[in-house]
C-alpha cells in the first residue's frame, strides 16, 4: 500500500466536531497506554509457562479495551487508528508513553473491502468523498452519524496530482500537526493495488551534470553550475534583491 498526500486547510464544516474527535482520540490513546502498561506489569508477574494464566490476562485486557472504546466517544475509523498504534507498540515491545494534548492528531475512515478511485471522485459514498475540479478540491470525511445519516467534515485541499485510476482506496485520513501557534492539515489517501505504485517515465532528455557551490558574484549568489552532454552550460544565481530581503 502507498499513501498519497495533499496539503489541506482547516475544516470549513463541523470544525468543532473535528476538534472534539481529535481530543477524544488523544484521551483514548492515553487510556489504552495505561491499559497496556498495566498489562505489561501483570504479564511480568506471570510464569511464562502458565498458558492458562496468560490467556486469561489477554482476555481480560481485551475486555477492558472494549469497555474503554465504548466509553471513549471516538468515532469508528479513528479509534481503529488509535488501537493500531498501541498494538504496534505492543508487538515491538518498545517504550510506550502518555501524550499531552497540543491540538495535533488524526481522523480517519477505513474503507472496508476498498473503494475505487472513480467512486471516491464521484462524491456519492457515505464514508468519504473527494469532490471538485482542478487543483482546488475538497475532501468530505464522515466524522459522526445522525441516525443513519452521515455527519460530514469538509476540508479544502490542493489536488496537485491525480490519484491512479486503477488503485483501490483503503483509508482516507486527515492529520493535523502543530507548528508554533499554527495548525497544519494534511490529507492522506491510502491506496492498494497495482495502480498504487507509479513508475517515472523514461527520460528522453540530455544528461546534465550539476556542480553545487556557493560563491558571491556581482548579480547575487551563485549556488550551482551545470553542463549537459550537448555542451550547453549555465548557472543558478540567487538575485541580490532576494539576498537583501532575507538579510533584513
Amino acid at each position: 500500500m502507498r499513501t498519497w498526500c495533499y496539503g489541506s486547510k482547516d475544516p470549513t464544516e463541523n470544525a468543532d466536531l473535528v476538534a472534539k474527535q481529535i481530543n477524544l482520540a488523544q484521551r483514548y490513546r492515553n487510556d489504552l497506554t495505561a491499559i497496556e502498561l498495566r498489562r505489561r506489569e501483570w504479564r511480568a508477574a506471570i510464569d511464562p509457562s502458565d498458558a492458562s494464566a496468560l490467556a486469561d490476562l489477554e482476555a481480560t485486557a481485551a475486555e477492558v479495551i472494549r469497555e474503554a472504546r465504548a466509553a471513549s466517544g471516538v468515532y469508528w475509523g479513528t479509534y481503529l487508528i488509535v488501537e493500531d498504534a498501541i498494538q504496534r507498540a505492543r508487538r515491538s515491545g518498545g517504550e510506550i508513553r502518555f501524550h499531552r494534548w497540543n491540538g495535533a492528531g488524526i481522523l480517519g475512515v477505513q474503507i472496508q473491502k476498498g473503494m475505487s478511485v472513480a467512486d471516491l471522485l464521484a462524491g456519492t459514498d457515505r464514508r468519504a468523498r473527494l469532490v471538485g475540479f482542478g487543483r482546488h478540491r475538497a475532501i468530505w470525511l464522515r466524522v459522526g452519524s445522525e441516525g443513519i445519516d452521515p455527519i460530514w467534515a469538509k476540508f479544502p485541499i490542493v489536488y496537485h496530482r491525480d490519484l491512479p485510476a486503477t488503485a483501490t482506496v483503503k483509508w482516507v485520513r486527515m492529520a493535523v500537526h502543530r507548528t508554533g501557534t499554527h495548525a497544519e492539515w494534511t490529507a492522506l489517501i491510502i491506496l492498494d493495488g497495482d495502480g498504487a505504485t507509479t513508475a517515472l517515465p523514461a527520460s528522453d532528455l540530455s544528461t546534465v551534470a550539476v556542480d553545487v557551490g556557493w560563491r558571491k558574484v556581482p548579480t547575487g549568489m551563485r549556488v550551482a553550475i551545470w553542463q549537459d552532454d550537448a555542451g550547453r552550460s549555465g548557472d543558478l544565481i540567487v538575485p541580490q534583491r532576494l539576498l537583501d530581503r532575507w538579510a533584513k
